[in-house]
């Protein structure tokens, strides 16, 4: 008897430690830990062969008299609820309070579980059911399932309403008692905690088994970071400007934050500085070029609604007759044609909508538009292009590349399928007039094709045609415009290098005129950053005195209370400029940056410009940038 007390209250313990052990390889199993050591599996082995034998040994001592049962369930009442199959007062106590929260052990692996004879009782200390088997009932509520392959469950074993707990396959085929579970349940620190309601079993160590977007409160980085409006790979960053595509692994700065179900994300650029012209016709002048966006997105029927609007103090912050640059053109200034300068851009440089439907992982379609917008035409807008991200100055070849990134009035559709968008625009052909704080809409005139490829995260390619009804007020006649442009980001732990070639032509009535740009930016060791662009553009209209009144070699002819341009004014020459600089940030916070750079830039001239530029002109720009801070991946 006393022998028999000792191996039974050891058999106890043991199983408790069993059961510990075997919640907590559940825990760490659920948080991504590899399978037991085989040194462990022996151990465990070693184990169950010790108490198999102690059982053979429990199972053949008869049963005792009523008295000395009665002060052996005394001893066993606080843990077991069923006494020979009879409920007492305190195990139906304790079997309600543990309804629906038993532990449902796993026969080990290779030693399957085998039903007794019917003749032969189980002995009275572990005896945890009726003496009549019933079949097992099927749980109703959630359940937490071994990742690992689980053994058929025998029709003996009893199973309890509500919440079971399938333990390892290394765990021995042990009836645990329901008190101790009670205990060894408790949640620790850094485990998950079982909920009500919530399917446990589909929470592996794989994202796709959970969907946190459904959980109050999970939205994530990871989560807020993907949307299907960034194209093939779904990456917030990818989007650039109107329905461009930008690399994916393209570096986020910006703010993001969350109201109800709207996702909201607000980024945009500040540069103040000096600007020095150099030659005959440069000249010096303060200015800012300065840009704010704001984008909202949320789930809407069937599709992704986002919400986008753009906005410059430009019309405030520029020079009156532009930002001085040499050998720029485009647009007009009280009538005349802006040349050694790039146009202020407007107050609304978009506003516009764009939804998204998902036909299947790989499949969606996106319909884009508004009265500010941009159409399907051309490259990543300058200001958005990671490339061009630390450069204050517009490109030369802004005007046969990207200038349509303004557009009152556009329409938009397109499909993205696997690595590929296509899309078409109907849009208002004119370019904006010189008052910089209206929309001027139109007739949706003119039209774009555009397709992009993008093979992998770290390149984007586009191809575009467009066919554009009198976009310059100076010049008759319609204008065919293509491009095309790769762009590639390689990222790394403290920084990235940010590339584009970007090719454009304009097919006018006195002919056609090419603009090539190649331009890089480098961010190494977070705070610094190096960049270069350089280019060569066909450009009309240099002889013709500037903006800021230096004299060229042809002249206006006043006609009225206007003018007509000269005689060779569409006379091409081919202009060569390149660009290096650098930014340094001295503030690099998680949410602003505060950068100050420089550059300078010189000047391939024709001959025949020559006389009014000088031989070797030169530009430098000094500048404090300001910007949202760069977001995690």
């Amino acid at each position: 008897m006393k022998f028999k007390f000792h191996s039974i209250m050891s058999l106890v313990i043991m199983v408790g430690f069993l059961t510990v052990t075997s919640v907590q390889a559940q825990h760490e199993q659920h948080a991504g830990h590899n399978a037991p050591s085989k040194a462990l599996k022996h151990k465990k082995k070693k184990t169950l062969t010790r108490r198999a034998k102690k059982r053979r040994t429990a199972t053949g001592v008869t049963a005792h008299t009523r008295g000395k049962s009665h002060r052996q369930s005394g001893m066993h009442a606080g843990r077991h609820p069923f006494h020979h199959g009879a409920p007492t007062q305190q195990s139906a106590t304790d079997s309600k309070r543990h309804e629906g929260h038993a532990v449902q052990p796993v026969q080990p692996a290779g030693k399957p579980m085998t039903e007794k004879p019917a003749g032969q009782q189980p002995a009275a200390e572990h005896q945890h059911q009726a003496p009549q088997q019933q079949p097992a009932a099927e749980h109703q509520q959630h359940q937490t399932a071994n990742p690992q392959q689980q053994p058929a469950q025998p029709p003996s074993q009893p199973q309890h309403e509500g919440h079971k707990m399938e333990q390892p396959a290394t765990q021995p085929a042990q009836q645990t008692d329901p008190s101790h579970m009670q205990h060894q349940q408790q949640t620790k620190p850094g485990e998950m905690k079982q909920m009500p309601g919530h399917d446990m079993s589909k929470m592996g160590s794989e994202p796709a088994g959970h969907d946190m977007s459904k959980m109050p409160g999970a939205h994530d980085m990871a989560a807020m970071m993907s949307t299907i409006t960034g194209g093939p790979f779904k990456a917030m960053t990818a989007i650039g400007s109107g329905t461009s595509l930008q690399p994916s692994t393209t570096p986020g700065y910006m703010w993001q934050w969350m109201k109800g179900d709207w996702m909201i994300m607000g980024h945009g650029d500040l540069k103040v500085g000096l600007n020095h012209q150099g030659g005959p016709r440069g000249i010096n002048k303060a200015e800012s070029q300065n840009w704010f966006m704001l984008m909202a997105e949320r789930q809407a029927g069937p599709g992704r609604l986002m919400l986008r609007g753009m906005f410059s103090a430009e019309p405030w912050t520029a020079p009156r007759r532009g930002f001085p640059e040499l050998f720029q053109t485009g647009e007009t200034f009280k009538g005349r044609p802006i040349i050694d300068a790039q146009h202020p851009h407007d107050l609304f440089m978009e506003l516009a909508a764009a939804y998204n439907i998902s036909l299947s992982e790989h499949v969606a379609l996106n319909f884009y538009g508004g009265p500010v917008a941009e159409p399907a035409l051309g490259p990543t807008a300058f200001m958005h292009r990671m490339s061009a991200a630390e450069n204050p100055a517009a490109p030369l070849g802004h005007h046969w590349q990207d200038s349509t990134h303004i557009t009152h009035g556009v329409l938009t559709a397109g499909i993205t399928a696997w690595r590929f968008r296509i899309e078409s625009s109907l849009f208002h052909g004119a370019e904006p007039d010189e008052n910089r704080k209206d929309i001027e809409m139109g007739k949706l005139d003119s039209w774009s094709g555009r397709i992009w490829f993008t093979p992998t995260p770290d390149w984007s390619m586009q191809f575009s045609y467009g066919h554009l009804v009198h976009p310059e007020v100076l010049e008759p006649g319609n204008l065919t415009r293509m491009t095309s442009s790769i762009s590639h980001n390689r990222s790394w732990d403290d920084g990235n290098w940010a590339t584009s070639l970007i090719w454009g032509r304009n097919h006018e009535v006195h002919g056609n005129s090419n603009a090539y740009l190649l331009e890089s930016t480098a961010n190494f060791r977070d705070k610094n950053y190096l960049y270069t662009r350089m280019e060569l553009v066909d450009k009309p209209g240099l002889l013709e005195e500037n903006i800021f009144g230096r004299a060229g070699l042809d002249e206006f002819h006043p006609i009225g209370n206007g003018f007509e341009l000269g005689d060779r004014f569409e006379q091409f020459f081919r202009v060569g400029a390149f660009t290096f600089g650098g930014v340094r940030d001295f503030v690099a916070a998680s949410k602003l940056r505060v950068g100050i750079g420089a550059d300078m830039t010189f000047y391939h001239v024709p001959d025949g410009l020559k006389p009014i530029y000088g031989s070797s002109p030169s530009s430098f720009h000094l500048f404090l940038r300001i910007r949202p801070g760069k977001m995690s991946h």
